[in-house]
């Protein structure tokens, strides 16, 4: 039997679960998964012949593991790799293996050519396996010895140490793709990650992987002769293109109610970027039982709503490429540690929302794994699912909506060596779902009816204005499409330098509202009080309003960005004009919803933190901010307390980005490498607990880590801050409290004025809408450009009750620069 023609069957397991993927250890020695104990070795192998430079002539090996034991060396990593086209040695030495630990520059294997000016570490492919020449039922084989300290990057030659490594990245790459000048790689399949290799080793300490041509995604840790035929990779007939049956321009015409149970009660909200922020277990990654453990802390700062970044099982470390929606993550808990959560935070009166990323997938999800063999099955009520129709797939020359045949558009992405290709616009691991298919829309949504029921409060609902690009589906004739177009320079990971890129992330309005206003009344007919917040990235208030049709809430871009911009950016604004502009915000979103609840924010994961944004300065070229140094003056702390006095005391719920009370900040400057890639790491430094042991400690290598910058370095930690009277975790509890007191009219009519007598008083008035509630007066000194720096008297709120002043002299009843007065009505 020719065994070149045999491949592997494929396993429906998580990249991120290695440990299930090897059976919780050795398999049983049965013929088929084969066994690794040297008692069984000897007499389960039988002897073939001798190799000539192909397979045909090869005798099978009964027990191929077995087998391979008898070879193999401890601490060896071995890949074996399997081509049904392969006639001879020599068809193999057209490919190699590109293998990195993930962060860090990637290492070429069995390269028996070197493609131009990459380091190749290896001679190629073994020239004999086990004393049976190079080529055997699993194909060929590379050596990779872990301990060895004599391998080399691909691109500058750096050595690298992998003894102790844990993950690792690989390719099948065809070496001539890999010469100077080449676009991009011909990869065979995609990339992918081992997990946990330490776990994954044999009784005999080597480890190995075996990888099948067109389907190496779907590799294994034990030899299986089961015949797998995936009718997608070879097929000529176009049968495959994924289908639709919704017309999505179609208007939704039902109403969705807001939260009556977030609107009345939900004042102060506070975003936990999971990893970074408590560790409660020391593997160096945040995880849900520290959360457990830091409730009392997130009470003390007032916070009624904790926005927890994704926790489900994915395969990076931001949780933003989900691989399976019912299950937790295992680096960061467990099902029953959300449960505890869910529970725990409910009895202090806080809400919980999860981040829920359903614009796109993993390539390593299930479901996609499905599409991508054309299966289909039923979902969790017994519907029928194509799974290939959950994205998007086309055919060899067929035209996308960008006017070009599928394989000349870079938003499309071919799906291993087949004839098909799939829609991927932010990354190639990231296939989009296509929610022109009813079946797409009834998964997602039984998704969150399923965490709404285990007691989630809400969602965050990641890239709503995504759903729909302007290119992803065809276009309506009265379709709006908001136009989102530009360059950015990125470092090119494979080629080695900074390269420029156009991107066109424009958006089509009308499908993306009737999505989600489709969504949100299928979640509020079973749980009329959930919570939908929207993160429309985009700071005008007139291009986000819409959206109102559907939300609850939309984070407040605009005011983030005009806060800096219309304050400090000495472009002609002052207080008054700000007051201008977020009245007239407030007035496009009342045109939508009339009980919209706001939702501003102190900065977020993907932005620059607080106390950044808030002193940055406006680059001139290129019209845009650029961040300043924090260096802690008395001007750079002044502005980040009157910027978080200004997004605290704004009507609807305001949410504090973990860290921003500490005054930490996002150095990037110091670090800067000339380009966009993993800036964002800089936004996502370590919670600064006292106990070191708790702060998380990501290190995927340089360019990856969550390592202080030198401000944070030297930051007081929260407890010592909480003993501090001045500090900013003090400032932030005490305007946190002003806006969760009972009193407050936290969805009141907000009414900014212009302050006479200095331009740089940010003054403004939020009316109480209940019996409860008060009305509230702010006056805001922010210190500015346009007005007198000394103190302003404040005698319009000399009737008032007083709630809180900051830097305000009541003998003069004057508020001196930073500072900060609020009254209530009596």
């Amino acid at each position: 039997m020719n065994k070149i023609l045999k491949v592997l069957s494929v396993l429906s397991i998580s990249s991120m679960l290695l440990a299930a993927c090897s059976t919780g250890g050795n398999p049983s020695s049965s013929s088929q998964e084969g066994g690794s104990s040297a008692e069984n070795s000897s007499s389960s192998i039988n002897e073939g012949s001798s190799i000539n430079e192909g397979s045909s002539s090869l005798e099978d090996i009964t027990n191929y593991d077995a087998f391979c034991d008898t070879w193999s060396q401890p601490n060896h990593l071995y890949i074996h790799y399997l081509r049904d086209d392969a006639t001879s040695f020599e068809d193999y030495k057209q490919y190699g293996l590109w293998l990195w630990e993930p962060g860090k520059a990637g290492v070429l294997f069995a390269a028996s050519s070197n493609p131009g000016n990459m380091h190749v570490s290896t001679d190629g492919w073994m020239e004999d396996i086990g004393g049976r020449g190079p080529v055997d039922q699993a194909g060929v084989c590379a050596d990779i010895d872990l301990s060895s300290t004599s391998y080399v990057t691909g691109q500058t030659g750096a050595s690298v140490n992998w003894s102790n490594i844990n993950k690792l990245g690989y390719l099948v790459v065809k070496l001539e793709s890999m010469k100077p000048g080449n676009v991009g790689w011909e990869k065979d399949g995609m990339d992918n990650y081992f997990e946990e290799l330490q776990i994954s080793k044999r009784a005999n300490g080597s480890i190995h992987i075996f990888l099948v041509a067109k389907q190496t995604e779907n590799y294994r840790h034990y030899f299986n002769e089961e015949i797998y035929k995936n009718p997608i990779n070879d097929d000529t007939t176009g049968n495959f293109r994924s289908k639709s049956d919704i017309e999505s321009s179609t208007k939704f015409t039902k109403k969705v109610k807001t939260s009556k149970k977030f609107y009345d009660n939900a004042g102060v909200g506070y975003e936990i970027f999971v990893p970074s922020f408590r560790d409660s277990n020391g593997d160096g990654m945040g995880d849900l039982r520290g959360i457990i453990d830091s409730l009392d802390y997130l009470d003390a700062l007032s916070v009624k709503v904790l926005w927890l970044s994704p926790f489900l099982e994915c395969n990076s470390y931001h949780g933003y490429d989900t691989v399976d929606y019912f299950n937790v993550d295992p680096r960061f808990g467990t099902n029953e540690d959300l449960d505890e959560l869910i529970y725990k935070a409910h009895k202090k009166g806080m809400y919980i929302l999860m981040d829920f990323v359903i614009n796109h997938s993993s390539n390593q999800s299930d479901w996609f794994k499905k599409a991508r063999r054309g299966e289909v099955g039923k979902d969790r009520y017994g519907n029928d699912i194509n799974y290939r129709d959950l994205f998007h797939f086309k055919f060899k020359g067929d035209m996308t909506e960008n006017g070009v045949a599928v394989e000349n558009d870079p938003n499309w992405v071919r799906d291993g060596q087949s004839n098909y290709y799939y829609y991927a616009k932010f990354a190639d691991n990231m296939p989009e779902y296509n929610f022109d298919y009813s079946g797409t829309r009834n998964m997602v949504t039984d998704v969150a009816k399923y965490y709404l029921g285990k007691g989630i409060d809400g969602f965050r609902l990641d890239a709503i204005k995504h759903i729909y690009l302007a290119d992803e589906s065809k276009k309506a004739g009265t379709d709006i499409i908001l136009e989102d177009k530009g360059t950015k320079e990125y470092f090119d990971e494979e080629r080695g330098e900074i390269l420029s890129k156009e991107f066109d992330y424009s958006t089509n309005q009308n499908k993306n509202i009737a999505f989600w206003k489709e969504f949100a009344y299928e979640l509020k007919s079973t749980y009329p009080d959930c919570y939908l917040v929207g993160e429309n990235f985009d700071g005008w208030d007139q291009r986000i309003s819409p959206m109102y049709q559907a939300m609850d809430s939309q984070f407040d871009f605009p005011l983030y960005y005009s806060a800096h911009n219309w304050l400090y950016a000495n472009i002609g604004g002052n207080a008054t004009i700000f007051g201008e502009k977020m009245n007239a915000k407030f007035n496009y979103y009342k045109q939508y919803r009339s009980d919209f609840i706001n939702a501003a924010f102190t900065s977020n994961h993907d932005v620059s933190r607080a106390i950044n944004h808030i002193n940055s300065k406006k680059d001139s070229e290129a019209g845009m901010e650029k961040d300043v140094k924090i260096t802690g003056t008395t001007s750079q702390i002044g502005k980040a307390k009157v910027y978080a006095a200004v997004t605290l005391l704004q009507p609807g719920l305001s949410f504090i980005y973990y860290g921003d009370e500490l005054g930490m900040s996002s150095n990037t400057v110091e670090n800067e490498f000339n380009h966009e890639n993993n800036l964002d790491r800089f936004y996502r430094q370590s919670f600064k607990w006292e106990n070191e042991e708790l702060r998380p400690v990501l290190d995927f290598g340089s360019q990856y880590n969550n390592n202080y910058d030198s401000y944070n370095g030297n930051l007081p930690s929260a407890e010592d801050q909480a003993n501090d009277k001045s500090s900013m975790l003090s400032f932030y509890r005490a305007i946190a409290a002003i806006k969760q007191d009972p009193s407050f009219p936290i969805n009141g009519e907000f009414v900014a004025y212009p302050y006479t007598d200095n331009s740089d008083v940010y003054h403004y008035v939020i009316k109480s809408n209940s019996d409860t509630t008060k009305d509230y007066k702010i006056f805001i000194h922010t210190g500015g450009n346009n007005g007198a720096s000394g103190p302003v008297l404040l005698s319009a709120a000399e009737n008032d009750e007083l709630v809180y002043k900051y830097n305000y002299n009541s003998e003069q009843g004057a508020l001196y620069a930073y500072g900060v007065y609020v009254t209530r009505s009596k």
